[in-house]
């Protein structure tokens, strides 16, 4: 038991480093994040409407253009998660790394090969 003691007191808490990006660094991420998407919805916004506004638009048309718009809006969705993850890992790895705390060996060849 006394070991077990040892073997904690002595191990890198991880968790308490201040290697966590605070929340307004986490919020001007998803605000480029967002800015980046903006022209894809817009797009399909765009598209989503002239189609609807077509004169004499059939059923199926109607529907598919509905559906190519949800699925892009779904892929916008992912890909903004997907980057949003991506770059906080990116930047947890990059804190880590300068404090000299042990990252993974994914990211340490990464981030040895961009200097």
């Amino acid at each position: 038991m006394h070991t077990t003691t040892l073997r904690a007191a002595t191990t890198p808490n991880h968790e308490s480093d201040d290697t966590e990006p605070d929340d307004q660094w986490k919020a001007e991420l998803k605000q480029r994040i967002d800015e980046s998407l903006k022209p894809k919805v817009k797009s399909a916004t765009k598209s989503l409407v002239q189609g609807l506004r077509r004169p004499g638009i059939s059923d199926e048309d109607f529907y598919r253009f509905k559906s190519d718009y949800t699925q892009i809006m779904r892929d916008v969705r992912k890909i903004s998660t997907e980057s949003y993850h991506t770059e906080l890992d990116r930047e947890r790895s990059e804190r880590r790394w300068a404090a000299g705390v042990p990252i993974s060996s994914g990211w340490n060849q990464a981030l040895n090969q961009e200097q």
